[in-house]
This record gives structure tokens, sequence and C-alpha cells, in this order.
């Protein structure tokens, strides 16, 4: 298991809360819009591998080795497809995808594929298939979670030979979450830090800011803690699956009494997103 430090990526926004949590540590309580909350979402008894791993293919979006990697054979620049637009990346199911080439002279031939893959980019079957001179390409992605497309346009000459392509890679991952939210220790004194650990199972990519919220339980009720002249920096992170985010937070010197770090995350390429919380204790 990996564990991201946040010291390389976050260390201006955490110089930032830590020098505000310093200069001024007065907060005043309002009530939380959280009532009970989990530790944990999905599954977090395995880890939860994704289908395919992007990284693995970055020649196919480097435009390099189509011909080694796949049936398709390499572009040659002879319409200079580029500059069009072209779906690719992360996608939900059922999304509409498309091509755009920029203005080709003389309204060649072509051949629009979208082709369904397997971990190895071998052809699983054809989704979409269309030969036109129409220089735009829409269709709708298969209603299906955990696949691997490749769109394509080629050019074709009068003996349908392939004088140019242009491809890309579509994935739709899996739509799921399985993520913890924890604390290092379970009792902290009141000038402690702790670090704040989110553990990504798999199978998406989380991805949040460094913002979260420390809530006292007082009453019976969540109250949530606002300081005064602290703010969150704007920096976007983003966990793999079977890593562990891990986010140092200085305690303001709070008093006895029970509380919980409240974080929010989303999964990349769904429209799941968690909140989540991770209870600790304030000793003497």
């Amino acid at each position: 298991m990996k564990k991201l430090e946040t010291i390389v990526f976050l260390v201006v926004g955490l110089l930032f809360l830590a020098a505000c949590t310093h200069i001024s540590p007065s907060w005043h309580l309002k009530a939380s819009e959280f009532d009970t909350l989990p530790n944990s979402i999905g599954d977090i008894t395995v880890q939860h591998d994704a289908p395919f791993d992007l990284s693995e293919y970055n020649k196919i979006s480097m435009r390099s080795e189509y011909e080694a990697t796949t049936e398709y054979e390499d572009p040659t620049d002879k319409w200079v497809l580029k500059g069009g637009v072209i779906s690719s990346g992360l996608h939900l199911p059922g999304d509409e995808i498309q091509i755009q080439l920029k203005h080709l002279s003389n309204g060649p031939r072509i051949r629009y594929q979208l082709t369904e893959r397997n971990a190895s980019l071998e052809k699983v079957g054809i989704v979409k298939e269309e030969i036109s001179t129409n220089q735009q390409f829409k269709t709708d992605l298969p209603d299906k979670e955990g696949a691997l497309y490749l769109l394509s346009a080629e050019v074709l000459d009068l003996n349908y030979g392939v004088e140019d392509t242009l491809l890309t890679l579509v994935e739709v991952p899996l739509q799921a979450i399985n993520a913890k939210l924890y604390t290092d220790k379970e009792e902290y004194r009141s000038y402690d830090s702790l670090i704040l650990q989110l553990e990504n199972f798999g199978p998406t990519t989380l991805s949040f800011g460094v913002d979260y919220s420390i809530e006292k339980f007082e009453n019976g009720l969540w109250k949530s803690l606002v300081f005064e002249n602290m703010g969150f920096a704007s920096i976007g992170i983003e966990v793999q699956p079977h890593d562990i985010f891990e986010q140092p937070v200085d305690l303001p010197r709070l008093p006895q009494g029970k509380y919980r770090i409240v974080k929010s995350f989303s999964a990349d390429g769904t429209k799941l997103d968690a909140t989540l919380a991770a209870d600790f204790e304030v000793i003497k």
C-alpha cells in the first residue's frame, strides 16, 4: 500500500493553514450540516482493481506506435488531422462522444469507428462504424461500466487504403467508491497534531481538495467549529486505487471532548461522491 504524503504537493496550502491556526485559534460553534456520518463507504474488506490502467497506454494518446499496438496504421499527417475535436479519457456509461475534424479540402472519405477493447487493446467488437464524407461523427457509448474503447477516424483513398489516422482511448470506469477515512490515533491532547488518512480501496480514482471541517459532539448534537481568519488553498488532489492520502491537521488547543473530521470527495469518471467522518477524542 503506497502512502501519498502531502508535504510536497500541499506545502503552500498547509503552511497557510497552520499559520492561520496559530495566528487566530479562536472559533465558535454552529450546527453541523450532517447528523450521523460513516467513516467508510462501499466494500473495504478487499482491494478493488480497476479493469484498465490508462497509464500503460500513453503511447496511444501520444500518437505513436499505433500499428504495433492495434490494427490501426500510424498517423501520417498527410491530412493534418490535428486541431479538431475528439472525445477521449474518462466518460460515463451512455455518454455522447464525437469527432469534429478540422476542415479537410476535397471532401475525402472517412471511416469512423468506435470499437470496444480488452486490457491488451485487442478488439472485442465494433460498437459503431460509418464511412462518409461528413467531417463530424457522433454516437453514444454503450450503457456499460468498466469498458474501454478506441475512437478512430481514418482518411481513405479511392481504393479504401488508409492515408491518415486519428485515434484516442475512451474509458468508462466501474461506477463505485470504496474508501475509508480515519486518523492515526484515537486520542490526542489539545496541542497535538493528527494525521488524517483517506484510503482508496479502488476501483476508481478519488478527487478532492485540502479542505475539511472539524466538528464537536456537544449536548447530543454535532456542531462545526468555525475558525476566524482561516481558509483553505485551492489545490486539487487525486488518489489512485490502493493508495492512502495523508494530511497533517493541527488541533487548535481544543477542549476535552469528542470530535470528528469531515471530508468530502468524488470518484473520477462517475457521478458519485461521498462525505465521511473520522472520529477522535481530545483528552487532558
